[in-house]
């Protein structure tokens, strides 16, 4: 009953057609299923290869496919291009009556081959019978630069270009969506990717030129009817950070050194390109002070300064705004520890 017989099979056929009672039930019933659809089953960390989204035959996970959180505009969706091909995200739930796992150990459970040092957006994926998903990692990519709309993909790092090992144009009806730089927002449909697994990776896209510098973030949303559930990180020993998400929140269940810059510095240590806000805690000895800010920031005046002269051997703990992964953090000594960072609000996770 409800949000699964809907819409009806016989209001897309000609002429007018008789609503009957169990009509309005499904109608009545799809007004509460609707509520508890706006946001995903929470992902959960497994091991350090794996995560999941939990389900039990009494209490299924159901997911609503409206494809990937708009950086533009929070609280609103991106399904892909207006195009067709590039639409797949239909609107409807899915829903699993066991535990769904996305394992690096296993080759389909994600696009291209597993990297260190990376970020991934987990997508649920609907599956073509049968009204189930599958989760599936992509991911999250950077931009080094291009020649003729085929881009060629920096490391997370931004310290080298990189190759993910996807098949020969299996991206291809997929779109690239912008995460930052001038282009954020942007979208645009890929015609071709390589099959490079080392320093060598492209993708090929149409549609007006993308203005776009080295380092800049963007994502791949697939050819198929999807939604993102989160994101997870796999550190420098291709190992899953261990987390806790709640809501928009996530917590690092482990120390995350993100170390200390004296000067404007880059860290993709603490939070997922996608995050708005971050938690960091750092041990300080007395008369230090610590700036925390964008790295765009022309002036110390204008970062968050913090003057710990009256504290001794102190552990802060601090929380800003952040734009994709990037952030200032100076100071004389001490280390800076992640605890965990939050998606934009309203986004539906």
């Amino acid at each position: 009953m409800g949000l699964e017989n809907l819409p009806k099979a016989k209001w897309s056929a000609a002429g007018q057609q008789v609503i009957l009672k169990n009509d309005f039930k499904d109608i009545e019933l799809g007004f509460p299923q609707l509520l508890s659809l706006l946001n995903p089953p929470t992902l959960q960390w497994v091991d350090i290869t794996a995560v999941k989204i939990g389900a039990t035959a009494d209490n299924p996970a159901r997911v609503m496919m409206v494809g990937f959180p708009d950086v533009v505009n929070f609280g609103q969706f991106v399904a892909g291009l207006d195009e067709s091909a590039y639409e797949p995200t239909d609107g409807e739930y899915y829903e699993v009556a066991a535990d769904e796992t996305m394992d690096f150990d296993v080759a389909s459970c994600l696009w291209g081959s597993e990297k260190a040092s990376q970020w991934y957006a987990i997508f649920a994926v609907a599956e073509d019978s049968g009204g189930g998903f599958v989760l599936k990692a992509m991911p999250i990519m950077r931009f080094s630069s291009q020649a003729s709309k085929v881009i060629t993909l920096r490391n997370n790092l931004n310290s080298a270009d990189i190759g993910y090992g996807f098949t020969t144009d299996e991206l291809v009806n997929g779109a690239i969506y912008i995460l930052s730089g001038s282009s954020k927002g942007l979208l645009r449909g890929i015609t071709a990717n390589n099959n490079d697994n080392s320093t060598g990776g492209t993708v090929t896209y149409e549609g007006d030129t993308l203005t776009m510098a080295q380092g800049d973030w963007f994502v791949v949303l697939p050819p198929e009817n999807f939604r993102f559930l989160g994101s997870i990180f796999n550190n420098a020993s291709s190992q899953i950070v261990h987390f806790r998400k709640v809501g928009n929140k996530v917590q690092w269940l482990v120390a995350v050194d993100v170390g200390v810059w004296n000067g404007v510095g880059e860290s993709i240590l603490s939070a997922c390109p996608l995050a708005t806000e971050l938690t960091v805690q750092r041990r300080l000895p007395t008369s230090d002070v610590i700036y925390l800010g964008h790295p765009d920031t022309p002036a110390d005046a204008t970062r968050v300064g913090i003057d710990f002269d009256a504290i001794i051997a102190g552990m802060a703990t601090l929380t800003f705004a952040i734009e994709n992964c990037r952030y200032y953090c100076d100071g004389n000594t001490g280390t800076v520890y992640a605890v965990g960072y939050a998606y934009p609000a309203g986004c539906g996770y």
